[in-house]
This record gives structure tokens, C-alpha cells and sequence, in this order.
């Protein structure tokens, strides 16, 4: 409740107000509501988007190939941010700070009207696009018009999370997360990132991020059948070989350790 400081490395320290009060500035006191908390990984994705080159330096000693394929000719560059699931707008401040254009999309108002007041005490505020948006819906006009996007981070995981709380059988989940996939795969990003959580006494997924791998895996085989794709692609050097199509990946267990100095560390990112 109050103010989150959470300090960004490269970007500096970056000071959200949580509670609907007086702005950041004001050291008054305040009355918490609303969109009164964090997602950690919000501070994860922040980080990532932040300090690219850094990461990519670090993370030589934690190799996790598919981020250094994607982000290796990125580091430098301003990127398309989408956040989708954005609270109160820690990564969407930590990249526009680091030069990204973004936007944050959530479904709670409250929640936009703290990022749009957070990205003004940050001076951020014409880097960052607010748009509402429920993801279980059909994507609204005004996001479509915004694509495409370099990177787009989805936090489904709590939609997988109120829906496991409220008794929802595994396969209604299924298909919730069918619709939401179908809708991100229209706003067109080059690469999609969610939030995963590895299980405390093992390096497994756990069950909520176990859903979203077979369901991010069932949609791939679904979407590359309809195109007429197969499951197969050309591989190899001369194109010739045949390889499985990507599934989805996920960090290697205590990858995020890099930009967290309090290991262990249970969060990834798929």
C-alpha cells in the first residue's frame, strides 16, 4: 500500500504511487485504493526492458539462447512495447525511461489513471499510450491501430489464476486461453513474453504456468495446422532438414537471479 521505490539499475530508482491520493511529489500522507499492489513481474519485465545490454552481457553465465536470438541486435534499439496486464505501470515506466515507446493496457481504470499519474512524475508520460482492455475479449479497435509491436508482455497468469480460485475445470481454462492467445496473435507482436513461476522445491513449472505452456503449445500446433504449415519447418543449414515448429520456451530455473540480487528466485518468463 503507499509508495513502491524499486530501483531499475540503469534507469535509476523508480517511485510509483499506489494509493488514488496526492501525487508522488507531495510526501502528504494518503488513503490506499484501487490498484494497490504490485506484480513482481511487473519489476522483472521492467528490468529486462531497462538494462537489455546488461542482460545480455550477465546472462552469458545463465545462457538462455532464445532471448539472446531475439534481443541481440535489440539491445540498442527503441522498441514497440506492449504491456498488457500493466497495474499501476512499473514496466511500463522502467522502458519508457530506457527510451522504449509503450503501451500499457489493463482492465481496471483505477489502475491506468496510477500510470498515467506515475509516468508524469517520471516525465514519461508522452511515452506511454493507455488503453483499457478485458483480454478474454475481442481486442478493441484502438490497440489494433497501435500494432504491430517488437515485444508484447501478457499477465494472463492472473486470469489463470482467478479462474483455478473459482473452481473453473482445467479444460474451460483451455479455452479461455485459446480465446486470449487468438486475440494477441492478432495485435501482431514479433515476440510474446508472460510470466511463469518455477515450484519452490523443485525447478518444474508450477501448475499455473504448466496450464499456459500446454495451452501456448496446443495453440502453436493449432495455428501452424490451419495455415497449412504442418508441424514440421525447413531447417538446417542448406533448408533442407525438417524441425519441429517452436513451442514455447521458457527461462532456465534462476535466470531471473541476474536482476535480482536475493536469489533464490522462482520467477521466469515464457
Amino acid at each position: 500500500f503507499g509508495r513502491a521505490r524499486l530501483d531499475f539499475g540503469k534507469v535509476g530508482l523508480v517511485e510509483l504511487w499506489l494509493g488514488d491520493a496526492e501525487e508522488p511529489s507531495s510526501g502528504a500522507g494518503f488513503k490506499p485504493d484501487g490498484a494497490s499492489h504490485l506484480w513482481s513481474h511487473s519489476f522483472y519485465l521492467g528490468m529486462i526492458l531497462s538494462n537489455l545490454q546488461n542482460l545480455l552481457e550477465q546472462e552469458k553465465d545463465v545462457p538462455w539462447q532464445p532471448f539472446r536470438d531475439f534481443f541481440a541486435d535489440k539491445a540498442s534499439k527503441e522498441l514497440r512495447v506492449l504491456d498488457v496486464g500493466c497495474g499501476v505501470g512499473a514496466a511500463a515506466i522502467a522502458a519508457a525511461l530506457a527510451g522504449h515507446n509503450v503501451t500499457a493496457v489493463d482492465l481496471d481504470l483505477q489502475a491506468l489513471s496510477l500510470v498515467s499519474r506515475n509516468a508524469r512524475h517520471h516525465g514519461v508520460r508522452d511515452r506511454i499510450s493507455l488503453l483499457q482492455w478485458d483480454m478474454v475479449k475481442s481486442v478493441p479497435a484502438s490497440l489494433l491501430v497501435r500494432r504491430p509491436f517488437d515485444v508484447a508482455y501478457v499477465e494472463v497468469t492472473s486470469v489463470i489464476v482467478q479462474a483455478d480460485q473459482q473452481a473453473v475445470n482445467g479444460q474451460e481454462i483451455s479455452k479461455m486461453l485459446t480465446k486470449v492467445l487468438a486475440n494477441l496473435l492478432e495485435i501482431k507482436a514479433s515476440v510474446y513474453m508472460f510470466g511463469g513461476v518455477y515450484t519452490q522445491m523443485h525447478d518444474e513449472p508450477n501448475k499455473y504456468t504448466n496450464y499456459l505452456l500446454e495451452s501456448l503449445d496446443e495453440f502453436a500446433q493449432k495455428v501452424a495446422t490451419a495455415s497449412g504449415a504442418g508441424l514440421l519447418r525447413p531447417c538446417g543449414p542448406d533448408g533442407q532438414d525438417q524441425c519441429p515448429r517452436k513451442s514455447p520456451h521458457m527461462s532456465p530455473p534462476h535466470w531471473m537471479e541476474l536482476m535480482d540480487p536475493s536469489p533464490p528466485v522462482r520467477h521466469a518468463i515464457v
